[in-house]
């Protein structure tokens, strides 16, 4: 099943050597994701509609985009499982274990675990892209007055986001939204190889331990190997085992070097860039949560809001809103599963991180790579949205008890009565 016999045979063989042919599967497969986004929203526009049982306003979109994701996912793990045979040999020489919540060590369930994850991460970013969808078609087509009514009192009595009130809802929305696509366009940019490099890294194989030069320039002008692309820009496209690798793997590579440390002071040297990598990708992940997915439920919870909140007008729920709602549902839950499964990753390589940075500390062996700053940066992303998805929570319990369906921390049910006059 390994892609390469170097792979099996060579038992010194790192990701470095191994992962060149991943990295550029995993070049096609970002831009392949990219391209995506913009195409399930205007896939999505193409087939909206206004509901004409909704008196408030709300767009729907076609169920015909559905099958387009579950293509998209096919690829995804078809292109995942391809990946894996290249990097999952050196991820185990160098981590020794396959861990999952409730299986200790068994490969299958770890790979299994991966792609239903996968799955999540692809349904998350296309859910993103109908939401915008239903908000550009609600503005463009739909008698919006409501929803700008609804979303200008809420912003006005919250708490911590008054200063949004004279903000049109449909602009915040395509921040978020451009948030959610540069999750995807950022890695592949910094992992792009300059043009001096281009044709030496589309064209890498695996390499034996000690072969010719294995390090290259991105566009960002960040020295990488070859094994860096093929984690990081898996971060974006949400490939969830080779995102699991891109942390765990120089970790456990710069524990190694830290063993080695008091035999071998150049081993010194070799734990800090990887405790760095690992740092920067838990960072990364930390700070996307908290732009994309954070922010992004809150917007999607206030549209839900609206689509419920003339029950208390007319006492039942509209005909045709029980399908906008379960749409917009959709996009909550997995945006919650997202989020709550971003804060778990984070947490526990924020914690072996952490361990290991003080370890390194205590021997007087870091400084000047910026380690503490990312664990700063990282720490901070957690707090805030640990914190989002309590609200979002919140807001979405206040949908469905409140009369008007929203919340606040201060004035708890707010009276939306005036947008539904």
């Amino acid at each position: 099943w390994i892609a390469h016999e170097d792979i099996g045979d060579n038992s010194d063989i790192r990701m470095q050597h191994a992962a060149g042919p991943a990295a550029i599967i995993m070049y096609v497969l970002a831009i392949l994701h990219a391209c995506s986004m913009p195409w399930f929203f205007y896939s999505a526009v193409e087939g909206s509609y206004c509901s004409r049982g909704s008196k408030y306003g709300i767009a729907s979109y076609s169920d015909r985009v559905l099958p387009e994701v579950l293509l998209l996912y096919a690829v995804t793990a078809v292109f995942e499982l391809r990946v894996l045979q290249y990097t999952i040999v050196p991820f185990h020489k160098g981590v020794k274990k396959f861990s999952t919540p409730l299986l200790r060590d068994n490969v299958w369930a770890w790979i299994i675990l991966g792609l239903l994850t996968t799955f999540v991460n692809v349904l998350d970013h296309a859910t993103d892209s109908f939401f915008f969808a239903q908000v550009w078609f609600t503005q463009s087509n739909c008698h919006a007055s409501k929803l700008a009514c609804f979303w200008r009192v809420s912003m006005a009595k919250s708490t911590f986001f008054s200063g949004l009130q004279d903000t049109p809802f449909w602009a915040v929305a395509a921040v978020f939204f451009f948030a959610s696509w540069m999750h995807i366009v950022w890695p592949l940019l910094d992992c792009f190889p300059r043009p001096k490099d281009f044709w030496r890294v589309i064209t890498a194989k695996v390499l034996r331990d000690g072969g010719p030069r294995l390090e290259f320039h991105s566009l960002t002008c960040c020295k990488y190997t070859f094994g860096d692309p093929a984690h990081h820009v898996a971060e974006g496209i949400g490939m969830a085992t080779e995102t699991w690798q891109g942390v765990r793997y120089p970790v456990s590579r710069a524990q190694g070097c830290m063993r080695k440390a008091d035999v071998d002071a150049e081993d010194v040297s070799k734990a800090k860039p990887l405790l760095r990598a690992a740092a920067q990708r838990v960072m990364l992940r930390s700070f996307f949560n908290f732009l994309r997915s954070g922010m992004q439920v809150q917007l999607q919870i206030t549209l839900l809001a609206v689509a419920r909140g003339g029950a208390h007008e007319s006492g039942v729920e509209p005909t045709g809103e029980l399908q906008i709602t379960g749409k917009i549902l959709l996009s909550v839950a997995v945006g919650l599963a997202n989020m709550a499964q971003n804060i778990a990753f984070s947490g526990v390589r924020f914690g072996e991180i952490w361990k290991l940075y003080r370890d390194m500390a205590s021997k007087g062996m870091v400084g000047g790579q910026g380690i503490l700053r990312r664990l700063v940066v990282t720490n901070c992303c957690m707090g805030l949205n640990a914190f989002l998805l309590l609200h979002a929570l919140l807001k979405l319990w206040s949908a469905f008890h409140c009369p008007y369906a929203v919340w606040d921390f201060n004035s708890g049910c707010v009276d939306e009565s005036e947008c539904f006059k």
